[in-house]
């Protein structure tokens, strides 16, 4: 301990402490800094995976779409073959 009067007996213990947030701060500063790196790559694979998905998925709806309008035509085209038929029996 020190003999100087006008520095308080617990200076020590604040400046160790002080030091120990600091080390803190540091350490959390650095691991923040991680997880944002690491979350940053994760979200940008898992948006490449969304756009991908959906893709296909659009693909796949436009094959739906198109085979869906070529059977309203076939149903449309019988529709009109069944009306002429039932003319020509009346």
């Amino acid at each position: 301990m020190s003999d100087d009067l006008n520095i308080p007996p617990t200076q020590p213990t604040i400046e160790t402490v002080l030091e120990r947030i600091n080390a803190l701060g540091e350490r959390l500063s650095a691991e923040i800094a991680k997880v944002r790196t690491d979350l940053s790559g994760e979200i940008q694979s898992f948006r490449e995976e969304v756009n991908e998905k959906l893709l296909k998925l659009d693909g796949k709806i436009d094959v739906l779409n198109e085979e869906f309008l070529e059977i309203k035509a076939e149903q449309k085209w019988h529709g009109k073959r069944l009306n002429e038929l039932e003319r020509k029996v009346s």
